[in-house]
């Protein structure tokens, strides 16, 4: 088969869908923070925040 017709086909729909749904629920999964059990260690109690929800990549101005 050749990568064109392949790549035009549903089949390759299917394939590129799926990858990108795994790497998206990967990404979801990595972002969120593990909680252990009996007792969660909280700094101060700051809200877990990570540097890419931060301007500048957290980094000052």
């Amino acid at each position: 088969m050749e990568l064109g017709t392949f790549l035009a086909s549903d089949a390759a729909l299917v394939v590129l869908s799926t990858f990108g749904l795994v790497a998206t629920g990967l990404a979801i999964v990595r972002d969120i923070p593990v909680q252990r059990r009996g007792g969660a260690r909280s700094a101060g109690g700051e809200a877990y925040v990570t540097s890419a929800y931060l301007p500048n990549g957290g980094r000052g101005s």
